[in-house]
């Protein structure tokens, strides 16, 4: 018997919501039995979906047809894939009318696709701020020179190879231009002494750089011993700014590991949210190129686009997971009588 027909009763009369109820009655299922380490297929059938059901004050409003029903669908899985269209219309809006307040709390999408831009630009204020005026400061990779306005209390260098001449992919155009640059080199070969700089900042570069690790010993080397390095990489990235992108992958591992290498001691590091916000960024990035071939259906792109990005990313902090984060940021301090240990 078809679970959603079976629960048709108490579906028609309580609408959207009931059906979004009974979904969730589904999830429980699951997680219930993931929590006792119990597969599905030794528990028996009636038992395990009434359990569920009691739980979420369904024992008294299906009938033991329907709670039949759901332990076979459940047997099988995948209950939505199994419904007729008409019954997923049934279940969905109950689902996004349950969660209208996400827009309420995430009215602003850039604040969801750009959340890793956001959080550095807030934790490069912090960092900015906490750097003496008048230190020696240089922006190692500096592009467009955006946080030059955050260290206009400080002796401000920048420094860039200044090849890259923007991007024209249809699904994520971009211009550039660089402004005033004072070192335009080889990051690996910057020329000036040991010790210049009192703080020096690399943002988004590394992923950037043919040889990352000769890149971090050079800025090692221009840190004054004291000095601060304020650097940010990512973890897991698409391709951009091609053709200037050769490596992503920069975990906490490595940070742990290169960094100490260097002659620096780790004052902070902080991952760039977790993967129900990487997930939230790169579902909207598939609809946007599905958009593009015309394969994207007015409500499928409301769904991809506007709903469940909002979805992934507010449930981000409950559901913390590091390991698919974007990347990091770290603040490093040169120790005093730093010696390099052979990074590798």
């Amino acid at each position: 018997m078809d679970l959603i027909r079976a629960a048709s009763a108490p579906v028609a009369t309580a609408g959207w919501f009931a059906a979004a109820s009974l979904l969730r009655a589904v999830r429980q299922v699951n997680t219930w039995t993931r929590s006792q380490s119990v597969p599905m297929a030794a528990l028996p059938q009636r038992w395990a979906a009434a359990e569920v059901l009691r739980s979420a004050g369904w024992s008294t409003q299906l009938p033991d047809e329907a709670v039949a029903a759901l332990a076979a669908e459940l047997q099988r899985g995948n209950v939505l894939a199994r419904c007729t269209p008409a019954q997923r219309a049934a279940i969905l809006p109950g689902l996004l009318a349950a969660d209208a307040g996400l827009f309420h709390r995430l009215p602003d999408m850039d604040q969801v696709l750009n959340f890793s831009s956001h959080m550095r630009g807030s934790w490069m204020r912090e960092q900015a701020a906490a750097v003496p005026a008048g230190a020696r400061v240089l922006d190692a990779g500096a592009g467009e020179g955006q946080y030059r306005p955050l260290f206009a209390h400080t002796r401000y260098a920048s420094q860039d190879f200044a090849q890259y001449t923007g991007s024209s992919d249809a699904a994520a155009p971009e211009t550039w231009t660089y402004n005033k640059l004072d070192y335009v080199c080889d990051i690996t070969a910057i020329p000036v002494p040991d010790g210049s700089f009192d703080a020096v900042i690399c943002t988004e570069v590394l992923e950037h750089v043919p040889e990352p690790l000769a890149a971090l010993r050079e800025l090692a080397r221009v840190t004054a011993p004291g000095g601060r390095l304020i650097v940010t990489a990512p973890l897991g990235s698409g391709m951009h700014q091609e053709p200037y992108h050769f490596y992503g992958g920069y975990s906490r591992h490595f940070w742990e590991r290169v960094l100490p290498q260097l002659g620096f001691e780790i004052d902070e590091l902080v991952p760039l949210r977790g993967l129900l916000s990487h997930a939230a960024q790169e579902v909207h990035r598939a609809s946007r190129y599905m958009a593009l071939q015309g394969d994207l259906p007015q409500d499928q792109a409301w769904v991809m686009q506007e709903w469940l990005p909002r979805l992934l990313h507010d449930k981000d902090p409950a559901v913390p997971v590091e390991q698919f984060t974007v990347g990091y940021m770290v603040r490093a301090t040169k120790r005093a009588s730093a010696r390099e240990e052979g990074a590798t």
